[in-house]
């Protein structure tokens, strides 16, 4: 798991910040996660997007 942690808009109120985190998980040998979240004022995560992706073969 690689997460990165980052600062942003708060798109729930206007003019503050918020943390965010981009999570990359690797599941198997072909397939991988990407997932990213927003950290709500009550310091507990939402997660606003999560999507797998897999390795197809090139031959």
């Amino acid at each position: 798991m690689l997460t990165l942690d980052c600062e942003g808009p708060d798109f729930e109120k206007a003019g503050r910040t918020t943390r965010y985190q981009d999570i990359v998980t690797i599941k198997d040998e072909n397939t991988r996660n990407f997932s990213s979240r927003m950290q709500n004022a009550d310091g507990t995560w939402k997660p606003v997007m999560s999507s797998d992706y897999k390795r197809i073969s090139a031959v």
